[in-house]
């Protein structure tokens, strides 16, 4: 299971990893921030959230255009926040699509982030709910940011 959730220019992710028996030790990096600067969070299987974290620094955009993924990145679903912002939403098919809205969340945990965040939660905060809620979330929290730390 995964949590990911975003608001005002902070993503924040839980580092669990699960199978079908159960949680596993140790944890996963679900976000980053590339080299360019873009947010990006995965959740699905472990190898297309590899494989997207790849394609989106590997990614040769101009503005806030995408070029189209190699391979398979089925089996998943991301969260694209620009530079400037914007957020586009990719299930693992064809492009990712902008979307609009205050706050995002995707993985099992998207209804906890999402209800915390409806009642004024940050990203840190709804993760940390959807953990405390969520059967195969935590392992701790990881945060990037659109610009700084």
């Amino acid at each position: 299971m995964t949590v990911i959730a975003y608001r005002a220019g902070v993503m924040a992710a839980d580092r669990a990893i699960t199978s079908t028996q159960g949680m596993l030790a140790g944890g996963v990096a679900k976000i980053t921030r590339t080299s360019a600067g873009w947010l990006v969070g995965a959740c699905g299987h472990l190898s297309a959230m590899a494989g997207v974290r790849e394609w989106a620094e590997a990614m040769l955009h101009m503005g806030d255009a995408f070029v189209p993924p190699q391979g398979n990145l089925t089996d998943m679903d991301a969260i694209f926040v620009s530079p400037t912002g914007r957020v586009h939403y990719f299930d693992g098919h064809g492009f990712p699509v902008e979307v609009t809205g205050e706050y995002f969340a995707i993985g099992g945990g998207e209804p906890y982030a999402m209800g915390a965040m409806a009642v004024g939660a940050d990203a840190i905060q709804a993760v940390q709910a959807a953990c405390m809620l969520g059967a195969g979330l935590g392992g701790g929290i990881d945060v990037v940011r659109l610009t700084g730390g």
